[in-house]
């Protein structure tokens, strides 16, 4: 059997983090039943042509897609290729499945935030009044719809791939990775957001709620961890560096920039608590990295987060998302709790334990034997030209 995982392997994202963790032991498995399997780096193909020709020559049996929008043009048509690759795939390698890891999910009831830049505001308007129905069966129904397969990381997701029609669907959790590094959960370390700086991440929150706390913890540091990954988001890193100046918070906010994971696992290892503030989520590398480390968690209880409790009780604390009086008052109550901090810290160490890289690798080779042992038709689901 020969096997493709497309992916980012080069750029500065969460997806080639993620493939670099857990492919090394998904091709020791494979390896072990004679399986061929390789990565074909999106990198490295500066066109869709360019990718599509090489997956046809290499005659693979089975495709893994690391499925995120922005890394297949992002999900605006026209720039957005994945379902026409997908189709394209289809009509020339008729004895090829193909299946996906759907890092994002967007839901069916998805709009366009109108609170980014104001000149964008009536264009994102017209478009959630009119476009949205179109626009959501590309995301859903053709991206999702004609694969063997599709693995998500929250059985909350699992709802929203059926309702593309996509019935193939299972839950594979965001493995955590294994760290000899381990947090102290130390009473006096700083408290910590990982993460690029983007709406969904919630620094502004984080700085809000920081500014708010009472003056006994004014002597400790908030450390946001992260810098700007694309252009649409300096806007947002600059409001966020006016916030921290407006309300006079100075030295005890301090801003890393990018920075590469080995020197992230020595921040957090030093941090009190792990903030993440999310607005939205769709599963996270920076929780799971946290996690590995037994680092408390602090964070927003969207669905996907709640999960983790349901899989280990007491992985991570919850506030209520958009919250900011709910926030500071969490955020108060875990910094100056050091036994609850140490509760959390052994429970995301028991998560980490149960959710490894090679658990996941092996949940991941199990499905490719049962995807390639089927004998299933291959469908368009897509727009057809």
């Amino acid at each position: 059997m020969k096997i493709r995982w497309v992916t980012s392997w080069n750029r500065k994202c969460g997806i080639a983090d993620y493939s670099k963790s857990l492919f090394p032991e998904v091709k020791r498995l494979c390896d072990q039943k004679g399986w061929q399997i390789e990565v074909v780096s999106l990198d490295e193909f500066r066109t869709p042509g360019r990718l599509l020709r090489h997956l046809v020559n290499e005659q693979p049996d089975l495709i893994h897609f690391q499925h995120e929008y922005g890394l297949f043009g992002g999900k605006n048509p026209p720039f957005y290729i994945f379902p026409r690759l997908k189709r394209a795939l289809g009509r020339r390698l008729r004895n090829c499945r193909m299946v996906a890891t759907a890092h994002t999910v967007i839901a069916e009831d998805y709009r366009y935030p109108l609170n980014r830049s104001a000149w964008q505001i009536p264009l994102r308007a017209a478009v959630n009044a009119t476009l949205l129905p179109w626009l959501a069966r590309i995301w859903g129904r053709a991206t999702w719809g004609d694969l063997a397969n599709v693995y998500v990381h929250s059985r909350h997701q699992m709802n929203l791939i059926r309702s593309s029609g996509q019935e193939r669907v299972e839950t594979i959790a965001h493995f955590v990775p294994e760290s000899k590094i381990k947090s102290s959960a130390a009473a006096n370390g700083p408290v910590v957001v990982f993460g690029f700086f983007t709406p969904d991440k919630g620094q502004d929150l984080a700085i809000e709620a920081w500014a708010r706390l009472p003056k006994e913890f004014q002597n400790r540091k908030l450390i946001l961890a992260g810098g700007v990954r694309t252009r649409k988001d300096k806007a947002y890193f600059k409001t966020c560096v006016r916030k921290i100046k407006r309300l006079g918070l100075g030295d005890s906010v301090e801003i890393t920039g990018f920075i590469p994971i080995e020197k992230a696992s020595v921040i957090l290892a030093e941090a009190s608590l792990v903030l993440s503030p999310f607005r939205e989520t769709t599963g996270s590398g920076s929780l799971a990295m946290a996690l590995s480390m037994g680092c408390p968690v602090l964070t927003s209880d969207h669905a996907i987060n709640a999960e983790l409790n349901e899989r280990v009780d007491g992985a991570v604390e919850l506030f209520k998302r958009a919250d900011i009086e709910n926030l500071v008052q969490r955020l108060q109550d875990l910094m100056g709790d050091q036994n609850r901090r140490l509760e959390l810290k052994n429970a995301a160490l028991k998560y980490a334990n149960l959710y490894s890289i090679p658990t996941i690798s092996q949940r991941i080779v199990n499905s490719y034997e049962r995807v390639l042992g089927q004998n299933l038709p291959f469908e368009f689901a897509g727009p057809k030209k």
